[in-house]
């Protein structure tokens, strides 16, 4: 979602609100649509708390074409303890009271490679990582999570690495 670089969060907001109303303005009729990215919160980095999100669609003139990724690692590294059901079930009740759990279209799976609330935006293997084995499960297999969409955006550190972490999420998805 970018950066507030030397002015604040506020101003990054209104900045990025702007751009994505002109672009929105401009491809009127386009199909595509636009997904707004939780972040870690690194530096100055926009997107680490949902009500980012919510105050960027609020100030859209265009809301239809927007939607939201949830990244897992990013999400706990930001201080959302999703390894643990009440955390997971406070976030999605954050989403749910701010833009509507509809919004999300998108998962990136990730375990992270940090400590809770860090900010440092690594990514780790499903089940390696701080939101561990117990935690990835309970994210998959969540009733307001389960049919959407999921990307692995984990480490490609072996030739086989996405076939290990594909194959470990198929073996953690409850039927």
């Amino acid at each position: 979602m970018g950066s507030h670089k030397e002015t604040s969060e506020e101003l990054g907001i209104k900045r990025l609100t702007e751009a994505l109303n002109r672009i929105l303005e401009k491809t009127k009729g386009a199909k595509v649509g636009i997904l707004l990215e939780n972040t870690a919160g690194s530096g100055s980095w926009l997107g680490y708390k949902f009500s980012h999100q919510k105050k960027i669609i609020d100030g859209l003139a265009q809301k239809s074409r927007i939607g939201l990724c949830l990244d897992t690692a990013h999400a706990y590294l930001a201080g959302y303890d999703i390894k643990t059901q009440a955390g997971l079930e406070g976030m999605l009740n954050e989403i749910e009271g701010l833009v509507g759990i509809s919004l999300i279209k998108l998962i990136h799976l990730n375990d992270a490679k940090g400590a809770l609330g860090s900010k440092h935006d690594r990514h780790e293997h499903i089940g390696k990582g701080s939101i561990g084995l117990a935690g990835m499960k309970r994210i998959i297999n969540h009733a307001k999570l389960k049919d959407i969409p999921l990307i692995l955006e984990t480490p490609k550190d072996s030739i086989d690495a996405d076939r290990r972490n594909l194959a470990l999420v198929r073996k953690l998805r409850v039927a």
